[in-house]
């Protein structure tokens, strides 16, 4: 298997200009099976797949039965959704000896979900090598064809058979796939050893602002982004990190700026509008994010996930536009759809309360609690909402009994009854529940109590404030 910096190598760049130039002055090419399997290569690489084609079918004119080309075709066949194509060319690999039908072997199986076989595959073809640098050399092969699948978790497992590499490819490879299974402080920190090699290649700095945005660093993730941006102005996922870390720093209206943009970049893309309409809504701008709604929601079909979160968004804007019989509706398209139904259940009974349906809102809490898996938090949810509803005094009251019902290593709920303790002149109370927020669960005393402090005020610091 070939990687990036082959491509920029001396060697390869020697051959792909003889190449080239052999084609465009008519004359015949001088060049194995293997060469023109490595050109084809760098052309898929680089976005050119008809060039690619004609390199491999000069390859496979010379040699019909050549694992690397009949191994492209392979792969081709699978990104095209067609497995029937892909065992044909699979079939027309002779040397089944070759590693590339081993390959192609287990990429089929991985086309299937059939994991387990296609590990199991591969771990005998392991058993088989005796050299030590040939073994290595096929793990990490093995793993990048796993990076490519995106079996992050089997990938780990792989690279973690051999000592760590310190090349560019293989740290690549690694930073990508401990994202993939979660490890994302270990991703950053590969992600920074790779910008100190190169400073200059924005997938890095895309990578790092990932990391950074899964670990909820979302100032230098947007650090990390605009570093990815001035690099290449043109990059989508550089655009897309900005933007929603932009989105996660409250700054709605440039973040509004930022997914416009990435929606021109992929239009292809609905998440780009489905972010457009949740920055209007946080801006208050509830008409506007409805409307866009509106709009894409039709388009939505093949993406079951987006489609419940778009009805559930779209619930919330009619419900801050009162129109609450439009909301309850949208949330009933939510019934078939892959969500959590318990959540629609509280935002139901939300929009009730707001109308003024007590009896039927009750009802609604009620199924939220009595159907959820960790009842005690849906208890809080029910708590918050009927706070934004101005029932303070169930509010609190509920918050009473919340307390004595949640785990003793649970920090969630502090910050909520702070507020309404605030808003019904509790002082003391205020400061008993504010000292907790701050200390044990800041990123909740931000999302509740920021409004109540100077903009950009660390919630660490609220109670320092208040109690001053």
């Amino acid at each position: 298997m070939i990687h990036d910096s082959y491509f920029d190598s001396e060697e390869f760049r020697e051959l792909l200009t003889d190449y080239e130039d052999a084609l465009e002055q008519g004359r015949p090419v001088f060049l194995d099976s293997d060469e023109l399997v490595d050109i084809a290569d760098y052309y898929e690489q680089s976005g050119r797949p008809r060039d690619a084609d004609r390199a491999i079918d000069r390859a496979l004119e010379l040699d019909p039965t050549a694992p690397g080309a009949l191994s492209f075709k392979v792969g081709d066949a699978l990104d095209k959704c067609d497995p029937a194509q892909a065992r044909y060319y699979l079939e027309q690999m002779t040397d089944h000896e070759n590693v590339e039908y081993t390959y192609c072997q287990a990429e089929l199986l991985l086309y299937d979900e059939r994991d387990d076989e296609a590990d199991e595959l591969l771990r005998q073809h392991l058993d088989s090598l005796g050299d030590d640098d040939e073994r290595d050399d096929y793990i990490l092969d093995v793993a990048n064809l796993y990076s490519e699948w995106e079996r992050p978790e089997l990938a780990i497992q792989w690279m973690e058979m051999v000592p760590p590499r310190e090349g560019e490819d293989y740290l690549d490879m690694k930073g990508r796939n401990l994202y993939g299974v979660g490890r994302y402080t270990e991703s950053a920190d590969i992600y920074r050893q790779l910008i100190d090699i190169n400073p200059f290649e924005h997938d890095y700095w895309i990578g790092l602002a990932a990391s950074q945005l899964a670990l909820g660093q979302d100032a230098e993730a947007l650090e990390s982004s605009e570093y990815a941006i001035a690099i290449d102005p043109q990059s989508a996922d550089a655009v897309v990190r900005k933007a929603n870390a932009l989105y996660r720093l409250e700054r709605y209206a440039e973040a509004l700026d930022y997914f416009r943009r990435y929606s021109e970049m992929e239009p292809d893309d609905l998440s780009g509008q489905m972010n457009q309409a949740l920055c209007l809504v946080a801006m208050n701008r509830y008409a506007e994010g409805a409307e866009l709604m509106e709009r894409f929601i039709p388009q939505l079909n093949y993406d079951q996930q987006m489609l419940a979160d778009a009805y559930m968004e779209l619930a919330y804007a009619y419900s801050e536009l009162e129109r609450y019989e439009d909301a309850l509706a949208a949330l009933d398209m939510t019934t078939q759809l892959p969500c959590d139904h318990t959540h629609v259940d509280v935002m139901k009974g939300h929009i009730m309360l707001a109308a003024g349906q007590l009896e039927q809102a009750e009802k609604c809490f009620a199924d939220a609690v009595n159907h959820s898996d960790t009842p005690t938090r849906t208890l809080l949810h029910v708590i918050v909402s009927l706070y934004d509803n101005a029932y303070l005094n169930t509010a609190y009251n509920m918050f009473q009994r919340y307390f004595k019902l949640k785990e003793p290593d649970c920090h969630e709920g502090y910050a909520y009854m702070a507020l309404c303790c605030h808003d019904m002149n509790r002082r003391e109370e205020y400061l008993h529940w504010l000292e907790l927020a701050c200390r044990l669960n800041p990123e909740e005393a931000r999302q509740a109590l920021a409004h109540l402090f100077a903009e950009g005020t660390d919630p660490t610091q609220y109670f320092d404030i208040e109690n001053h």
